[in-house]
């Protein structure tokens, strides 16, 4: 379960930010950092933001959009899902 994003300080990052750098990397959290005068800022790990932006662009194709939706739609009708390599075998085996 995610739990909340931790907000914080742009002066308490500051003073910690190998502290925050690491919890946001080693617990793959997200921390949004308040600035007093200016727009917040989200500190994320790296492999969440290249997800993000993978996910965008995949659904910026109108075709891509409309295969995934089918798919999620079409979701247990007929389809096969398997949970580990042994199961994916003993299936393979079964054909």
């Amino acid at each position: 379960m995610q739990t909340m994003p931790k907000e914080v300080s742009y002066s308490d990052v500051r003073a910690h930010l190998k502290t925050y750098l690491d919890y946001v990397t080693l617990n793959n959290e997200i921390v949004i950092i308040n600035r007093k005068n200016d727009e917040d800022v989200i500190m994320m790990p790296r492999k969440d933001y290249d997800s993000i932006e993978e996910t965008l662009y995949i659904l910026s194709s109108p075709k891509n959009r409309e295969r995934i939706f089918n798919s999620i739609k079409n979701q247990g009708k007929g389809a096969v899902t398997l949970k580990s390599k042994k199961e994916l075998r003993k299936f393979l085996d079964s054909l």
